[in-house]
Parts: structure tokens; C-alpha cells; sequence
């Protein structure tokens, strides 16, 4: 379907990043769907669920990809000196 061209963008946007010398991941949260990033997932758990299929505890989905996005970029270069200079090359 669509996710072989998804993956490719990513993948370029990761790539560009790498070059710059930036970190870059992908993450997913295993359970979960598209609507799990909004507060649909939490408004609506059971059509969630039971349509979408769901399996993820929404709040948790949320809390995992919030916690995600606040990496600082302090945390980051602390992050690549822990693992050494060649991290996500």
C-alpha cells in the first residue's frame, strides 16, 4: 500500500539529517494506530479499538511519544558522546 513510499521519505529525511551530523530515529508505538498521536484515542478508546484495532492503552501511546518529542538537545549530544562520535552513521 502506501508504506513502502512512507518509509522511503523517512528515510531520506533521516539520512539528511545524519549528514548534518544530527540524531535521527524513527519510532513507533507497538499498538498503536494513526489516531493514537491525537486525543481521539482517548475520546473515543472502544471505536479505537474495536474499528481501528487498537491494542495500546491510549494514554500511555500519547505519553510515550510526548516523553519521544522532548528529547532536548542537550540530551541528544550527551546521548551521542555516550555512545561515541560515529552514533547514527
Amino acid at each position: 500500500m502506501y508504506w513502502p513510499d512512507n518509509f522511503e521519505s523517512v528515510m531520506s529525511l533521516c539520512k539528511e539529517a545524519k549528514d548534518q551530523d544530527t540524531l535521527c530515529w524513527l519510532m513507533t508505538v507497538r499498538g498503536s494506530v494513526h489516531v493514537s498521536q491525537s486525543d481521539f484515542s482517548l475520546l473515543y478508546p472502544k471505536i479505537s479499538s474495536l474499528l481501528l484495532k487498537m491494542t495500546v492503552n491510549p494514554q500511555r501511546a500519547i505519553d510515550l511519544n510526548i516523553n519521544a518529542s522532548l528529547v532536548s538537545p542537550i540530551s541528544q549530544s550527551l546521548i551521542s558522546d555516550a555512545l561515541g562520535s560515529n552514533f547514527g552513521k
